[in-house]
């Protein structure tokens, strides 16, 4: 898959992510602009901060990325789901 295509379906995942978290702070009546302000700001920093960390450690976890990203995943959300963070 060429690596335009591996980068829209990631953004389209994202941002799909990012409408159910908008529904849910919307439904919730929070504030527009500071919502966008603080989503935007920590969206931008953590994927720096993955793009930094994926830069030094890709070397190392090869083609286990995916794996290792997707066990990630999967333990905050059982930590979100047991009420842990």
């Amino acid at each position: 898959m060429p690596a335009l295509r591996k980068l829209l379906l990631t953004g389209l995942a994202v941002s799909l992510d990012n409408i159910v978290i908008g529904f849910g702070l919307g439904a919730g009546r929070q504030p527009l602009l500071e919502v966008a302000l603080v989503v935007g700001a920590a969206s931008v920093s953590l994927c720096l901060l993955g793009l930094e960390l994926g830069n030094r450690l890709g070397r190392y976890v090869g083609e286990y990325s995916g794996l290792l990203s997707g066990l990630i995943l999967l333990v905050i959300g059982v930590a979100l789901g047991l009420g842990i963070l």
